[in-house]
């Protein structure tokens, strides 16, 4: 599932790209071999986005939800903000 939020990342970061009229060569990102990158994205997470589809595992779109264990998070390593 973290593969498919940060695709998602990197789409809300292209469209925010697009409404500024940025260039995405001034971020170090080049044409070079882009159409082999897409199809090599498309052929690996497409499967996987049938799979989590199709065994109804998936649960909504979050994007700011960090999975992590419930060990870490009881080691009092992730001090909130607030406190």
């Amino acid at each position: 599932m973290t593969g498919v939020q940060f695709g998602v990342a990197g789409l809300e970061s292209t469209i925010v790209c697009m409404l500024r009229k940025e260039k995405f060569k001034s971020f170090g990102l080049t044409r070079k071999n882009i159409v082999k990158a897409i199809i090599e994205t498309i052929g690996c997470f497409l499967p996987y986005i049938c799979y989590v589809f199709a065994s109804s595992q998936f649960d909504g779109f979050h994007p700011f939800h960090i999975a992590i264990t419930d060990e870490v998070i009881a080691s009092g390593i992730p001090a909130p903000i607030s406190s």
